[in-house]
């Protein structure tokens, strides 16, 4: 049996992809922890929750209508590859499959904030999909991602993470030096300093 858990839960290509079988994407998580606006939310769940990586915390708008949206400011451009967005069931008591089960929604990016073009459409999709995972057609140069809501089946529409995969244009981290790994007496534990 083999496992590859190296940055385990980003884009990695199918097994069945010729010459890459399983490899690592590359493209990184830009999301974390960038600038976001929404047009509004529900008591103490803003919308910086959606790029904290912390399952735990999330965002709730006020509303599940056509009119409620979050935008991240990744900063600088990007290279966007896929997006990943993670619902919260915020108080939805809804148990098994019920009918209006389904996530309707667009994103869009913008380089200026201005100019949008639609990056992911599932405006007529009527599935189920809590943590929709989407690879773009194209890879897109945009600074500015916003997901618009059309339905969700929760009263309220939350969401606990809305990731973004891609590549900046900033420096490479520098490579970590002195990196020191000390194993316990059971071997499966370790301490790295």
């Amino acid at each position: 049996m083999y496992t590859n858990t190296y940055f385990g839960d980003y884009p990695h290509y199918a097994p069945a992809i010729a010459g890459k079988m399983g490899e690592f994407t590359r493209w990184m998580l830009i999301s974390y922890k960038k600038s976001v606006k929404a047009s509004s939310y529900y008591d103490k769940y803003k919308p910086k929750n959606i790029v904290d990586e912390n399952v735990k915390t999330f965002w709730v708008a006020e509303k599940n209508d056509d009119k409620q949206w979050v935008e991240i400011d990744l900063l600088n451009l990007a290279t966007v590859y896929a997006v990943q967005i993670n619902y919260h069931d915020y108080k939805s008591n809804i148990y098994g499959k019920v009918q209006q089960l389904y996530h309707r929604y667009f994103m869009e990016g913008s380089m200026d904030g201005k100019i949008w073009s639609i990056l992911v459409d599932r405006i007529n999709d009527y599935k189920d999909v809590p943590n929709d995972y989407v690879e773009l057609g194209f890879p897109q140069i945009v600074r500015y991602v916003r997901y618009k809501n059309i339905h969700v089946p929760m009263s309220k529409l939350s969401i606990s993470d809305l990731r973004i995969f891609g590549r900046g244009y900033g420096q490479i981290p520098a490579k970590v030096k002195n990196l020191v790994v000390n194993r316990y007496k059971d071997r499966r534990d370790a301490m790295i300093t």
